[in-house]
């Protein structure tokens, strides 16, 4: 059979009201759960039911949730994270499990963002009205990220290579909204030893972006690079290794 090269394939979207046999080659006839986006045909997300929580909604009320995947087989977790913060709830098939953090009481529904990351097996979940959580393998509910100033407060936080990141940060009541801090280089299954920028004989540090003219709204890695997104402009952050570890350029200014 020949083999026949279509420019711009799904550039025409889905025509249905012509015969199938009239159409240009790169139009579809009917399609289900795909996208089109700059004249290519991608499966697009599917939204399905994970679990039905038999709480009433006045007590439980999923706000953000995120998915742990399985070690070696089974089915994947589902963290589930409550508007207040107070309440998080692991899902393994149909198995529910209150995780909620014992020194985290919540305070009450608002609108700052939740963020999380996952690196090396361990999750990490934020929001700025408390100091960051982690869940490891074996730990049976989250708990206060251990070797963080019990203080200090971060917007977001980020996993790079072996680092695990917090951008946007307060130390001591003070804001920083274009502040990188990056932990020490954390192994397998293990939190961070240290966040402290004045030990030499670790790779923690902390950089302020000066010349951002706002505040540091998310990051995320691409490839070799991290990529810091304020409102208008983007920074990216490499690894160099050495004592300043992490460096930052700007990459992008609108």
């Amino acid at each position: 059979m020949t083999n026949i090269p279509v420019r711009n394939l799904g550039g025409a979207g889905v025509i249905s009201d012509i015969h199938a046999y009239d159409l240009p080659l790169n139009a579809i006839s009917a399609a289900v759960n795909v996208r089109f986006e700059n004249g290519t045909i991608s499966r697009a997300p599917v939204f399905r039911k994970v679990f039905e929580f038999p709480e009433a909604s006045s007590v439980f009320t999923p706000s953000y949730m995120f998915s742990i995947p399985p070690i070696v087989s089974g089915a994947e977790t589902f963290i589930n994270v409550s508007s207040t913060f107070g309440v998080i709830k692991s899902v393994t098939g149909l198995t529910e499990v209150d995780v909620s953090a014992p020194s985290i009481t919540g305070v009450g529904a608002n609108n700052e963002a939740i963020t999380h990351t996952f690196l090396g097996n361990v999750a990490y979940l934020n929001r700025v009205t408390s100091a960051p959580l982690v869940k490891r393998a074996g730990d049976a509910t989250f708990i206060t990220l251990p070797n963080w100033a019990p203080s200090d407060r971060t917007r977001t936080i980020r996993a790079f290579k072996d680092f695990v990141l917090a951008l946007n940060v307060t130390k001591a009541g003070v804001e920083y909204p274009s502040m990188v801090k990056w932990s020490d280089i954390t192994g397998y299954g293990s939190v961070p030893g240290s966040w402290d920028p004045t030990i030499t004989t670790n790779s923690a540090g902390e950089n302020i972006l000066s010349d951002m003219q706002g505040p540091i709204l998310d990051g995320r890695a691409l490839r070799d690079n991290f990529f810091i997104y304020g409102r208008n402009e983007v920074w990216a952050m490499s690894y160099i290794g050495g004592t300043s570890s992490l460096t930052s350029a700007n990459a992008l200014m609108r």
